[in-house]
């Protein structure tokens, strides 16, 4: 790189020169381009995934996983009209705390709210989770996962 002229030596230190700055600035404007790009796609898959689960909801609705997963994903959920009464989480530290606005509670509490369907966020746990709600309460909720 030095004898690209992106890199100097000064003083037995290597140091970036003027023409290394260009390429940098050009590398990191390109970088923001792509992120753009990515944002982009994510808010079309968002709006796609979101559209199919509307069909299958029945209102109102609880969120299962309090993670950030489900930070990137619920905006795009408010703005379709679904409405959340709760988000459960099996973490005891996460429980009895707001998440989104949204009080998180622990699935045996589930049966205080008026919930007709589940909403898992998890994508590594989206089965265990699934069979959790199925064995501790069998055939109650609509449940339905946001990533499959």
């Amino acid at each position: 790189m030095i004898n690209d002229g992106v890199l100097a030596e000064k003083d037995e230190i290597i140091v970036l020169t003027l023409k290394g700055m260009d390429c940098l600035n050009r590398h990191y404007i390109d970088y923001q381009i792509d992120l753009i790009s990515l944002s982009k796609n994510l808010g079309s898959f968002y709006k796609d995934k979101i559209s199919e689960l509307v069909k299958k909801v029945e209102l109102p609705a609880a969120l299962y996983g309090a993670s950030d997963t489900l930070k990137s994903f619920f905006p795009f959920l408010k703005k379709s009209g679904l409405e959340f009464q709760c988000v459960i989480d099996d973490d005891p530290k996460k429980q009895n705390s707001q998440y989104l606005h949204l009080l998180v509670i622990d699935l045996r509490e589930l049966t205080n709210y008026d919930v007709k369907t589940i909403l898992i966020s998890s994508i590594e746990f989206q089965n265990k989770i699934k069979d959790k709600i199925d064995s501790t309460y069998p055939n109650k909720y609509i449940v339905e996962t946001i990533f499959d």
